[in-house]
């Protein structure tokens, strides 16, 4: 946890994880840094809101990306010590509570290769490149995505196919086949490409993640409203698989419950009677775009790319730091904020061209004033001396 001691949500954090540390024993390793005395490694991991949140393993650092609550913490560390690939009896399994239904999206990464059936369960994941590769990428990015192997020759039976293959599943939805080379990287930016559901729907647990991953077209939707929101969203899965490539490989296409994320929804001036609406959410670089006078998707999307749509900007956290709220206010209150920058120039204009003569002029009488009244209190001090001698020598003659 990288933290800083003013921060209120750290503060409220700080006894969910040592009530968590217990749980994770031998398992996970939980630590928090201070920003405050420790600015070059925070500065270092790009730390700019408080409290973040990283993972390390095997050398690599990343975004933790589940919820901030103690039990999510406790599965997440429990998914991380465990086995990145889980073995499934049959491609119908791997939609199941063991792989797919256990991920956020429902979205899962299944291998299969003939050759490795007859091989020692201990070596099958080591005994052909592909599931060499798809090993070595399934723990690089376990934090995120969910990984199977097919340990079944009845698949091949089924019909499924007769040669090795990788798949993205999702329920009701076609696979998608990995046809690239076989090797860690193309295989690595597959699942970063293809690890979301059709249309993703956002949660507590996924939008940390999801948000990050670039800009996101979300459908605000109203599920109470259960025949508007199944078309709404027909029409989104419509756009994600048939939608002009050039717009549905920029814009992730998200749903979002417009009645359990009213609070958040109401700084984008999205919710009430209006269900369901549209906007693009960009979280790295604080924008959002949204017109409620445009109803037909893709052409909201064009729209924002063609600029006739305007960006706005999204307002910080209560955890970001005082410099980005002040960022903030002067860019959300713009014109006025230029206007006040330009009447504190104006002011500091007025006071150093002021006339030399003028200066020098009010710096004389200032200084004459003050020769004025040291000489008064030069006088007054002889006269007050004066007199103390004169009261001596009359205490003398009484005397």
């Amino acid at each position: 946890k990288f933290y800083a001691p003013w921060c209120g949500h750290c503060k409220k954090m700080a006894p969910m994880l040592d009530k968590v540390a217990p749980y994770m024993k031998g398992k996970m390793s939980i630590g928090k840094i201070d920003c405050t005395t420790n600015k070059k490694i925070c500065a270092r991991y790009d730390v700019r809101s408080y409290p973040t949140l990283k993972v390390f393993r095997d050398g690599d650092m990343f975004e933790y990306p589940g919820e901030r609550k103690a039990d999510a913490i406790i599965t997440f560390g429990e998914k991380m010590s465990g086995n990145a690939v889980i073995t499934v009896g049959s491609y119908i399994d791997a939609f199941g509570p063991k792989l797919a239904e256990s991920n956020v999206d429902g979205v899962a990464f299944i291998a299969y290769d003939p050759e490795a059936i007859g091989a020692n369960s201990e070596d099958k994941l080591q005994s052909t490149t592909l599931l060499q590769v798809f090993n070595q990428i399934a723990r690089k990015q376990q934090a995120y995505a969910s990984f199977g192997f097919i340990d079944s020759l009845t698949e091949v039976e089924s019909g499924l196919g007769k040669r090795s293959f990788i798949a993205k599943i999702e329920k009701d939805v076609p696979p998608i086949f990995y046809d690239d080379e076989i090797n860690s990287p193309s295989f690595n930016d597959f699942v970063t490409k293809n690890n979301r559901a059709l249309v993703t729907s956002l949660s507590g647990r996924n939008f940390r993640s999801v948000s990050q991953s670039g800009p996101l077209v979300i459908g605000v939707i109203n599920p109470d409203d259960t025949f508007t929101t199944e078309n709404f969203l027909f029409n989104m899965k419509e756009f994600a698989l048939n939608g002009p490539s050039e717009l549905k490989s920029k814009y992730a296409p998200c749903s979002m419950d417009g009645i359990k994320w009213a609070r958040f929804l109401e700084q984008f001036d999205i919710g009430g009677e209006n269900l369901p609406e549209v906007f693009v959410l960009d979280s790295k670089k604080r924008l959002f775009y949204q017109n409620s006078s445009v109803s037909d998707l893709i052409g909201f999307l064009e729209g924002v790319e063609n600029g006739t749509i305007s960006p706005q900007q999204q307002a910080p956290s209560q955890s970001s730091s005082p410099i980005e709220q002040l960022k903030y206010l002067f860019t959300s209150n713009m014109p006025w904020s230029l206007l006040g920058i330009f009447a504190i120039i104006l002011l500091f204009y007025a006071i150093f061209s002021l006339d030399d003569g003028s200066m020098d002029k009010a710096t004389e009488e200032y200084y004459n004033a003050m020769d004025i009244k040291a000489d008064a209190n030069k006088e007054e001090s002889k006269t007050k001396n004066a007199c103390d001698v004169k009261d001596k020598d009359e205490l003398k003659k009484e005397k």
